[in-house]
């Protein structure tokens, strides 16, 4: 290889190294920028355990297992609700989660959480952690389920 060629590969390694660095660098500022301070995590964990307490009460079948934030420390606007083996008899999927995104829409809200219930979001897991349903990444009204 002579010395021009050496000279372009060392060039072309050290840009792919300053875009690798870039790229993490970009990661870990948005990672810092979405965290948030102690006021709204506080107001994330209580709005959790609101979620979690409307899914009991309005769980008779016992379809829900739990509800936990999609992304602990990161998007509060986002719960993560388990539902438990029995999910998939259910007849009335669609209602159940429109129903678990409107009560957490309001409790998104009411926390400060969001300014817009549409950016309020779930996201339906099964035991095994697969997704199987949820709100619609543009607007958080627009739940799909699984079939």
């Amino acid at each position: 290889m002579n010395r021009e060629s050496q000279l372009v590969l060392g060039a072309m390694v050290a840009v792919v190294l300053v875009l690798i660095g870039v790229k993490y660098a970009y990661e870990d500022i948005m990672a810092y920028m979405d965290k948030p301070n102690a006021e709204e995590a506080k107001q994330g964990e209580q709005a959790i355990g609101d979620m979690q307490q409307l899914a009991e009460a309005h769980d008779p079948m016992d379809l829900i297992a739990s509800v936990a934030p999609c992304t602990p420390g990161r998007q509060l606007r986002e719960a993560c609700v388990t539902v438990t083996p029995g999910w998939g008899q259910a007849s009335n999927r669609q209602q159940i989660a429109a129903d678990l995104w409107k009560g957490w829409a309001e409790i998104c809200t009411h926390r400060g959480l969001a300014e817009q219930p549409a950016d309020c979001r779930i996201e339906l897991r099964s035991p095994s952690g697969e997704t199987i349903g949820g709100s619609g990444d543009d607007d958080g009204s627009r739940i799909w389920v699984k079939e």
